[in-house]
């Protein structure tokens, strides 16, 4: 894993450069592979991803709907340190899902501050 560490600078619409923000840092683990549910699978109420191999201590579980600016879901879960990960809708909290696209990823929660990783999104169509 690696860690960043960053700061701020503003410009105004002049280009004049305002004072720097405090330096601040971020570790960044690897992030999870989704499997599915995705664009060429039909969706059976099963969210499956894998974990790196270093397992993380806890996780959060996300879903988006196509054209909603807030999430439709959002379950923070420990982990049960298995690398595989296989979640029926009902175990992860979800009851249904209205027909629509979504999108979905899981955020791996290190075991430091400020550490941790996003996966990518991951689309798929409920009918």
């Amino acid at each position: 894993a690696l860690r960043y560490y960053y700061y701020v600078v503003a410009r105004d619409a002049e280009g004049a450069v305002g004072e720097r923000s405090r330096v601040e840092n971020y570790k960044l683990e690897e992030y999870s592979v989704l499997n599915a549910p995705d664009d060429h699978t039909k969706f059976d109420s099963t969210f499956q991803w894998n974990f790196p191999v270093n397992q993380p201590d806890s996780f959060v579980f996300r879903i988006m709907r196509q054209g909603d600016s807030a999430p439709f879901f959002v379950m923070q879960h420990q982990n049960t340190y298995f690398p595989t990960q296989d979640w029926t809708m009902f175990e992860l909290g979800l009851n249904s899902l209205p027909a629509g696209i979504y999108q979905w990823r899981i955020d791996i929660i290190g075991p430091e501050e400020n550490n941790g990783s996003e996966s990518d999104w991951l689309s798929f169509r409920v009918q």
